[in-house]
């Protein structure tokens, strides 16, 4: 085995060890602050917004590994969003799509 393949196993490795970190830390709890003018979840919007940053700074980086990199990120922020819906329209009894749209509509007009 080479360095380079133990190196990016390893890097693998930890990076599914603390994506499934971040959405056990989510799947446990609801969000519980609500926006009074959206109605739904500060930690939704405040998600939302770090996944949105996350995918943008893809567009940042010309070198191939690097971009790599971030896709991870940007894939592992969108996870956490997604558990973190899902459970808080568990929760809320509501419908999981509804609460997706309308968190995006207000998190990108928002940061229009």
């Amino acid at each position: 085995m080479t360095d380079d393949f133990a190196g990016a196993h390893d890097h693998g490795h930890l990076r599914d060890h603390g994506r499934r970190h971040a959405l056990e830390q989510h799947e446990d709890h609801a969000p519980r602050a609500t926006d009074t003018t959206t109605g739904l979840s500060t930690e939704l919007f405040t998600l939302q917004q770090v996944a949105d940053a996350a995918h943008h700074k893809l567009e940042q980086f010309d070198d191939h590994h690097e971009r790599d990199l971030q896709r991870q990120v940007s894939l592992q922020a969108a996870a956490v969003v997604q558990v973190a819906v899902t459970r808080y329209a568990r929760t809320k009894r509501l419908n999981r799509y509804e609460v997706e749209e309308r968190l995006r509509q207000l998190v990108r007009r928002t940061a229009g």
